[in-house]
């Protein structure tokens, strides 16, 4: 039985860590860049100390990417503003120091990062068939990933839409490739396979050619038919 068609788990483990891996390091390298460029750059600073962060909780920390302020409970057990209790609102201290626009940011780098995960996608799995469960794998290992790190599951709508439209990205553009492929091979077959059998084929024939071949020297003058007895006693 081929690979092709044989469960192998050690390739599937393979498979789900590479994409995982790959989906990581494509949020690494944008989520910085496009923070950088449209959000506050003092509100960064103010929530994570520089500008552009450099944080695991921009990626696993689902309360990022759904805007939620700092100062809300759900941050941290009993969150104290500075404003309310006497200190001096400098500019890294005011309310309104939380950037808007950094969930929206966040789901823009989530949604190109599964653009990125369609090429793994597409040269690791290749079966169409398996495009929908590796996507759904992916986003399901972040979720767990993401509560682990919060200890709590994601709440509200926001969230679940962003990650439910990466899997919509994941599926269509993945499975249109895949297809395509699976449909050019079918038309054109497979070149590699063909060259083989014709190469065994050419080195069978030669080899029944060298089996009915008559030997040389006086068996084939007496057999040729331009050469016979008959024709000598004539």
């Amino acid at each position: 039985m081929s690979r092709v068609n044989k469960f192998d788990a050690a390739l599937l483990i393979f498979q789900i860590i590479a994409i995982q891996s790959i989906h990581y390091l494509s949020l690494s390298i944008v989520t910085p860049i496009l923070l950088s460029l449209f959000a506050n750059d003092d509100a960064l600073r103010y929530e994570w100390g520089s500008s552009p962060p450099l944080s695991i909780g921009l990626i696993l920390d689902w309360r990022e990417l759904a805007n939620w302020d700092h100062d809300e409970p759900i941050w941290q057990g009993l969150w104290i503003k500075g404003v309310e209790h006497g200190r001096s609102p400098d500019i890294y201290e005011w309310d309104g120091s939380h950037n808007r626009r950094r969930g929206w940011i966040l789901a823009v780098c989530w949604v190109f990062a599964c653009f990125v995960d369609i090429i793994p996608l597409y040269y690791l799995v290749r079966k169409p068939t398996q495009i929908l469960d590796f996507a759904l794998t992916m986003t399901g290992m972040h979720f767990l990933f993401t509560t682990a790190h919060v200890q709590s599951p994601p709440l509200g709508f926001f969230c679940y839409g962003v990650y439910a439209l990466g899997v919509v990205v994941l599926v269509v553009g993945a499975e249109q490739l895949a297809m395509r492929r699976e449909l050019t091979e079918g038309l054109w077959g497979d070149k590699s396979r063909d060259q083989d059998y014709e190469m065994s084929t050419r080195r069978n024939h030669n080899q029944h050619r060298r089996s009915n071949q008559r030997p040389t020297g006086l068996g084939l003058v007496l057999d040729s038919p331009e050469i016979s007895p008959e024709k000598n006693k004539k």
